[in-house]
């Protein structure tokens, strides 16, 4: 096309309530192995010297071919700075953002906050609340003033009661920590050392 209009369009007139249409791309290889690339999916477009730019891909790999244990993996690569980096990848063990370490911002908006959760890709601080934390390795701000709207709030409902039910339970040497949320715990410290 030489206009905005769809280039490929895929039609099922299939009136049942499976799937359809279906996009197949079939790596049928006589000799698989492990690793091998299954398939890709590339955005191409010109950069101001007249040349084509893959803009993003997508890849697929099938990282074992074993019969029964097979196992796959994606990747979501994007340009940055002139060379293409992964952002994405769905491995057979872990998901992991931002694999390449671009400095790129993590962020999770809620309904009402822009900065539900935020990762500031050039030091690596977490921020809850905040999309500029500067305070430790992790940030908490609250701008409400009612009990509601503390920062951080830990809860624990003990199935019995006693010293030992603790939702926050700081210590400086052994202590039994049944129904403890949270534990801030210092073995024998020495007298120049603090625990806060």
């Amino acid at each position: 096309v030489d206009d905005n209009s769809d280039a490929l369009t895929l039609t099922s007139t299939d009136a049942d309530a499976s799937i359809g249409p279906v996009l197949n791309l079939y790596r049928n290889s006589s000799s698989p192995a492990d690793v091998d690339l299954v398939g890709s999916v590339k955005y191409v477009a010109r950069n101001d010297n007249s040349q084509d730019v893959t803009t993003f891909t997508i890849q697929n790999y099938i990282t074992d071919v074993s019969d029964g244990t097979e196992d796959a993996a994606s990747f979501f690569y994007l340009m940055e700075g002139g060379a293409l980096r992964e952002r994405l990848g769905f491995g057979s063990s872990a998901t992991v953002f931002n694999e390449d370490g671009v400095d790129v911002d993590f962020r999770i908006e809620s309904d009402n906050s822009a900065n539900a959760l935020f990762v500031q890709g050039s030091d690596g601080r977490v921020g809850i609340g905040t999309s500029s934390p500067a305070y430790g390795l992790l940030d908490i701000r609250q701008t409400g003033t009612g009990a509601q709207d503390r920062g951080l709030y830990l809860d624990v409902s003990p199935s019995s009661s006693g010293s030992n039910n603790n939702a926050v339970l700081i210590s400086a040497g052994n202590a039994n920590m049944t129904n403890t949320v949270m534990r801030i715990h210092h073995e024998s410290p020495a007298a120049n050392q603090k625990l806060l």
